[in-house]
């Protein structure tokens, strides 16, 4: 039984895993195909757009609020998600955008940059993955496999409503943290490059 359940587990990491290189493989495509035949003002306007250097001048505060109002952006849209049945459609959405917009950002500057700012920028958004990428990854599988997800005819819906509710409270509160850490990190690894 324990066996098969780890089975499952492994199959939906998988299909989560797949939806999302696919949109990463699209996103590095098409940024390929705009590189081969744009003009060479559109690959500067890239440039200019990724390069702004705002990074390196923004404060940790300000990083920490970014950060944390990108996640409970995400978040926002996964907790419905994770009550009906449309949640799975929702994830495989929410992952291949996601994969698309980091391959067209990644394969951009490799195009422009090279392999050493290819891998300095993974390096960047390490902490991403680490921090924020957990807890919003979690969430993204409760919602795919319908942990929390209503059934039509349920009884006591009202208590599986405040359970849910809690597990909101806990996840907000966990991202809370996860972006402070991931803000410090970030300000760390901005100020030694």
């Amino acid at each position: 039984m324990e066996q098969n359940k780890d089975r499952t587990m492994t199959a939906d990491i998988m299909a989560l895993l797949l939806w999302f290189l696919g949109g990463y493989l699209c996103g590095c495509l098409m940024m390929n195909l705009y590189w081969r035949f744009s003009n060479r003002t559109a690959s500067y306007a890239f440039r200019i757009s990724v390069y702004d250097d705002a990074v390196s001048r923004i404060s940790g505060d300000d990083l920490f609020w970014q950060l944390l109002r990108r996640d409970f952006s995400m978040l926002s849209l996964l907790f419905p998600g994770g009550l009906f049945s449309w949640g799975n459609v929702l994830v495989c959405g929410i992952l291949c955008v996601a994969g698309f917009l980091l391959g067209t950002l990644t394969s951009g500057i490799l195009l422009t940059e090279g392999v050493y700012w290819w891998l300095k920028g993974m390096l960047w958004m390490l902490p991403c993955f680490l921090c924020s990428g957990s807890v919003i990854a979690g969430e993204m599988y409760n919602a795919w496999k319908g942990t929390y997800r209503l059934q039509s005819c349920q009884r006591g819906m009202l208590s599986h409503c405040l359970r849910y509710a809690g597990h909101i409270v806990l996840v907000m509160c966990l991202t809370v943290m996860v972006c402070r850490a991931e803000s410090l990190v970030l300000i760390f690894l901005f100020s030694k490059s």
